[in-house]
């Protein structure tokens, strides 16, 4: 079984150098950034040069006081951007091939939670995020009507040669580090939530057919890996590992046969964890992976470009 593997494409649409593939993998981030991340940039450099303040804006607040966008404003980049994902998907999906996929942190989907993320309560912050995470489903928008999508997330599908599990959407660990919440009571509120959130992935692994080897898919690659290190002295993750506890937590538990993410833009490579063969598919339109699994092996990965380096 060939699987032609995608990475991040914020609103564009792929171009295909492999062509012998019998099913696409997709780890999210269809939505355009084009309206946002320009916002998003200022504002990065906002909390950097006032990070030794003890209040500064939310992003929230950042954007409305200081940049005066409207709701009005917003709305209109929203619709945008889910049209442009569509597009990407409805391309995806001409090739009449099943095409598996999980939603990125740019798919997301209510916007009251996404405003709580910037709660300074951090138990508050937490359970919004965790909410935002155990979404049924990726967003209809972008793929309602398409006959080929198989929308992965928190779901299990079984087909004759392989399981596939997803878990979208994470965009950074999802378990503070005890250090970061030193107050234990709130600390075992999110522990509690976590657990919650990752006995939802935990339920569609139990429904697994265990003679078959399993492909995990994630938006997020699994923290504390060499695949998740930020390397952006514009962002306040410069040098830390941002990626998923809840992808490392299922890995080592789990042992899946290879986990596909993305979200951490500058590694386009593999890595390994415990038994499972990990794989960042990288970001942009011109980077394509091949996986070829032979039973309950890999007999290949090729990446192209063979090397790619992502620009900020």
């Amino acid at each position: 079984m060939k699987f032609l593997i995608i990475g991040d494409l914020h609103g564009n649409k792929p171009k295909i150098h492999f062509k012998d593939f019998d099913a696409i993998i997709a780890p999210g981030d269809f939505c355009s950034d084009k309206y946002m991340r320009p916002l998003i940039k200022r504002y990065m450099k906002y909390v950097i040069k006032n990070k030794d303040n003890k209040k500064i804006y939310s992003a929230e607040e950042y954007f409305k006081k200081v940049l005066k966008i409207k709701k009005s404003d917003f709305n209109r980049f929203d619709t945008k951007m889910f049209e442009d994902g569509r597009k990407v998907i409805k391309f995806l999906n001409s090739f009449d091939k099943p095409v598996f996929i999980v939603p990125g942190n740019w798919d997301y989907g209510s916007d009251e939670d996404f405003k709580k993320r910037d709660s300074e309560n951090p138990v508050t912050k937490y359970k919004a995020i965790y909410k935002m995470y155990s979404a049924p489903h990726t967003d209809k928008r972008l793929t309602q009507g398409f006959e080929n999508v198989y929308d992965c997330q928190l779901k299990h599908f079984e087909f004759p040669d392989f399981n596939i599990i997803g878990y979208g959407m994470s965009s950074f660990p999802e378990m503070p580090q005890v250090k970061r919440i030193k107050n234990k009571t709130r600390y075992n509120k999110i522990n509690k939530a976590y657990n919650k959130l990752f006995c939802l992935v935990e339920k569609e692994n139990n429904k697994k057919n265990r003679q078959k080897p399993t492909i995990f898919l994630t938006h997020n690659v699994p923290y504390n890996t060499k695949l998740d290190i930020v390397i952006n002295k514009n962002s306040w993750a410069d040098k830390q590992h941002y990626g998923s506890t809840i992808a490392r937590d299922y890995c080592l538990k789990y042992k899946p046969l290879v986990c596909i993410g993305g979200h951490i833009h500058e590694h386009f490579k593999k890595d390994k964890l415990g038994k499972t063969v990990l794989i960042n598919a990288g970001f942009g339109s011109k980077v394509n992976v091949l996986l070829d699994i032979k039973g309950k092996k890999i007999k290949k990965i090729e990446f192209y470009p063979k090397k790619h380096k992502h620009k900020h």
